[in-house]
């Protein structure tokens, strides 16, 4: 509640909390400890290790017993100096993997198709829920080869009904309350239009621009 974690994040925290709760009270012989030592915590990492728990999850497994013992350390039930000299297991920096050319033309090359008047009347048959998929991919990408507004999928999916119609530039508030201003080129407000007359939804004035079944 203090730190107004997510639901899948109590449960985690829950699971690893449980899980260390029980090995203490096998490692130390049934009691639990008023002080945390460093062969605990290390013997606690070995076993998972064992188990065959990897890196990511070892981080996570510490993060949560270190909000419990952090919380028993400040109420006087726990000595949980030690856990200041375990490191968590340095995780892999993995770069994103992006679409190859290729591959980003043929996902929005649908929502080239209302500029067409031979095939608008047939592609408007797609299931609107594909179209505004199409719709929120074109405010994504944002390089040379493809258009593309360059929001981050936060940043679209926040987008309020208030933008309506799209014009030639959008004010967006990234990160840390910035705002910048973004192009909008024809490719992208035509996706965004043909998504908004086959969406079967109002799209109401301080609502979301993008909704869901």
């Amino acid at each position: 509640m203090e730190r107004r974690l997510r639901p899948a994040s109590i449960a985690a925290y829950g699971r690893d909390a449980r899980d260390f709760l029980a090995f203490l009270q096998t490692h130390r012989g049934g009691s639990l400890p008023e002080k945390l030592t460093v062969a605990d915590m290390r013997a606690f990492l070995a076993r998972r290790r064992q188990d065959g728990v990897g890196s990511r999850s070892l981080a996570r497994n510490l993060c949560g017993i270190r909000s419990l013992c952090g919380f028993l350390h400040k109420r006087g039930r726990l000595d949980a100096t030690a856990l200041d000299a375990i490191r968590a297991p340095r995780l892999p920096r993995l770069l994103p993997k992006p679409l190859s050319e290729a591959d980003a033309r043929a996902l929005l090359d649908d929502s080239r198709r209302p500029d067409s008047p031979d095939s608008a009347e047939s592609s408007d048959q797609t299931d609107w829920n594909d179209i505004r998929d199409i719709a929120v991919f074109s405010l994504l990408y944002g390089c040379a080869l493809l258009y593309g507004c360059g929001l981050r999928i936060s940043e679209a999916l926040s987008l309020d009904a208030d933008v309506l119609p799209l014009g030639e530039r959008l004010v967006i508030r990234g990160k840390g309350g910035k705002q910048r201003l973004v192009p909008v080129l024809p490719a992208v407000r035509a996706a965004v239009a043909r998504y908004v007359r086959l969406c079967p939804f109002a799209l109401v004035a301080g609502g979301p621009l993008f909704v869901g079944k």
